[in-house]
């Protein structure tokens, strides 16, 4: 009977130790802020306005100066790679798609009153080839918010904007004019615009509402391109 009296009394206190080891919640919020602090880092931090200028992107493209691009010591060109074993950046479907390795590299970081945002470039291959830029907007805990192409170089167009410090983007899309119509590799002559418009990036997007799940939404395109564009020069 004592036995049994004792066993009962020490119930509340095992169940209070299960439960306390199932749900080790400030282990695993430290563990992840911790986590977000360091994917952060790998960004350099930069003031808003924001922007990434047609004549910046057209450069890119005519003399392979690419963003990212860092000199080793042996004086070759190599590209940073973006280190997210967190997932902090969402999925892209298209790119899981791709037959061609998909790489990303960091480029900048906006602190906010409310929120971070992270800009990074997406380019397939190791070599020269065209870029996308994202903008990934979180709270400031590391969640989700928004995740938008915010500028992209092409064969036949150029996407610039602007990302102000209320987090708006004013993008534009330019259409390249080169000096022989009939090759990409021509020279290029001028930049006719074709598109203006503006995204609100700390308004919710898919991603943010599935960060769940390894798939993103698909941007709008534009005739044979995809593009809705910023970053910063």
């Amino acid at each position: 009977m004592r036995k049994t009296i004792l066993l009962l009394s020490l119930l509340p206190a095992i169940g209070l130790l299960v439960a306390f080891s199932m749900h080790p919640v400030p282990v695993t919020d430290a563990r992840r802020a911790d986590a977000f602090r360091a994917f952060l880092k790998q960004f350099d931090d930069k003031a808003l306005p924001y922007a990434v200028t047609a004549e910046h992107l057209q450069k890119q493209l005519e003399t392979d100066d690419w963003e990212g691009l860092k000199k080793s010591s042996e004086g070759r060109k190599i590209r940073l790679r973006l280190d997210d074993p967190e997932g902090f950046i969402p999925y892209n479907r298209r790119e899981m798609m791709s037959r061609v390795p998909v790489s990303h590299q960091p480029v900048a970081h906006f602190a906010t009153a409310e929120n971070h945002a992270v800009i990074y470039t997406s380019f397939r291959g190791y070599s020269r080839g065209y870029q996308s830029y994202f903008i990934v907007v979180f709270d400031k805990v590391g969640n989700l918010v928004s995740s938008n192409l915010l500028a992209q170089t092409t064969r036949e167009y150029i996407t610039a904007a602007t990302v102000d410090a209320e987090l708006r983007a004013a993008v534009q899309t330019y259409r390249i004019n080169r000096e022989k119509t009939d090759s990409y590799e021509s020279k290029i002559v001028g930049l006719t615009l074709e598109t203006a418009s503006e995204i609100d990036l700390t308004q919710p997007t898919e991603e943010s509402e599935n960060s769940k799940k390894p798939i993103k939404k698909a941007e709008p395109e534009l005739p044979r391109t995809e593009s809705l564009g910023a970053v910063g020069y």
